[in-house]
């Protein structure tokens, strides 16, 4: 099961035990039956396993004590250049089950005002006649590849564009940045490792440089600052205002948050800058200024999930999270108010813990030939319910919706995604 942290200076286990020992599989075969605290019980007509969740910037998302499962289904639309560019990265990738001009049946990123983000997933919104399919509960819409993860432990992302022989240094620079992890935490060392994975390797560099997120933490206004106090401060209030009117807060609880992240940045810049110098003359050398490493400080955090026990139990250290990235889950968003989520992202090793080997290969054939070799921490995206050719992909961002979150608990999510969790 793979979550999304829910605040921006936790470290709490989000796949949690108690959690995990709620699912309760029925295993025939036509169908497996799921039932856990995070959703109401399901009848799949072949699987589902355990969810991941997050995602980018955007205005919308909530929830309530009741949740609906239909979405408006509506005619198909043009992705942008952008989105094109996007799908292309992400076959270059490896991620399977993306829609493409040849096969238009499948997940398509598109750039759109039917998003409630303005741009978000959707399940073959370009597909017409005998091409268009619904998909079922319990359906496999995609693959995504543990190669086309950016985790600490892909040794494959650490490997230069083209170079197949290079792992002894691959290898050294996971478990720098693994042991600069420990040592300082963990946005530190997943920033720079993502920095340093677009600085030497395509076509993670192509998806890197796409990512979006929230604005970098704003430095308070009573912080000493040499000639820019005034406009500095206007900037700081401003952004108060904004996250009491977004987070729907108080102005002490909104000021109280924002400088908490704020000191929480600076030692994680120093962290960065002391790691750096030191590593300075040799060849893991990292380019990156401050407003850089804000920047993609700031997006990892809204962007990054935990991947769950399947990735723990292949860590060095079993009671630390493996955070990670994931192609294409990065794009789905958190739905709107009322809306039941319809998709969940699974490891192979969380599904084949309930399925039969056999019946696991031919739910991932059917999005892709395959060669019956799929690894553990590869990823899945699974339906949860019926989906008709047209419907945004929705995934919760957060553990039981129809509880409202404390006051400060809103607060951190909101500087943490750029916008309200309900």
């Amino acid at each position: 099961m793979i979550e999304q942290s829910s605040s921006i200076l936790s470290t709490q286990v989000l796949t949690m035990p108690s959690r995990r020992k709620a699912i309760k599989t029925l295993l025939s075969l036509a169908c497996i039956i799921i039932s856990c605290d995070a959703f109401h019980a399901l009848k799949l007509r072949t699987v589902v396993t355990k969810p991941i969740g997050k995602n980018k910037t955007r205005a919308g998302g909530g929830g309530g004590d009741s949740l609906t499962t239909s979405t408006a289904t509506f005619a198909k639309f043009t992705p942008t250049d952008a989105d094109v560019h996007l799908h292309q990265t992400l076959h270059q990738l490896g991620v399977r089950g993306v829609a493409s001009h040849s096969n238009p049946r499948g997940v398509e990123v598109c750039t759109t005002s039917r998003s409630v983000a303005g741009r978000g997933a959707f399940w073959s919104p370009s597909s017409t006649g005998s091409e268009q399919k619904t998909a079922q509960r319990g359906d496999v819409l995609a693959y995504v590849p543990k190669s086309a993860i950016l985790t600490l432990s892909n040794i494959d992302s650490m490997s230069p564009s083209g170079d197949t022989n290079n792992k002894d240094e691959a290898l050294l620079l996971t478990n720098t940045f693994a042991n600069l992890s420990a040592k300082s935490s963990w946005p530190v060392a997943f920033t720079l490792y993502v920095q340093t994975v677009a600085q030497q390797n395509e076509p993670f560099r192509e998806w890197i440089e796409s990512f979006i997120g929230p604005s970098p933490p704003i430095r308070p206004a009573d912080s000493e600052t040499a000639g820019d106090a005034s406009e500095n401060e206007l900037i700081y209030n401003e952004a108060v205002q904004s996250l009491v009117s977004m987070a729907q807060v108080s102005e002490e609880t909104a000021k109280e948050a924002s400088v908490a992240r704020y000191k929480s940045y600076t030692r994680d810049w120093s962290a960065a800058k002391e790691f750096m110098e030191n590593t300075g003359n040799t060849s893991r050398c990292i380019n990156i200024d401050e407003s850089q490493f804000a920047k993609l400080y700031s997006i990892l955090i809204s962007r990054t999930a935990n991947l769950g026990p399947t990735y723990q139990r292949d860590s060095e250290s079993k009671n630390v999270l493996v955070r990670g990235v994931i192609p294409l889950h990065d794009m789905i968003n958190h739905p709107p108010p009322l809306i039941e989520h319809n998709v969940e992202l699974l490891t192979v090793g969380d599904v084949r813990e309930m399925l039969p080997e056999e019946t696991l290969q031919a739910l991932v054939g059917a999005v892709f030939e395959h060669d019956n070799d799929l690894d553990d921490r590869d990823v899945l995206l699974i339906a949860r319910r019926e989906i008709t050719p047209g419907d945004e992909l929705f995934l919760s961002y957060r553990n039981n919706r129809a509880n409202p979150m404390e006051e400060k608990e809103r607060a951190w999510t909101t500087l943490q995604y750029g916008f309200l969790i309900q």
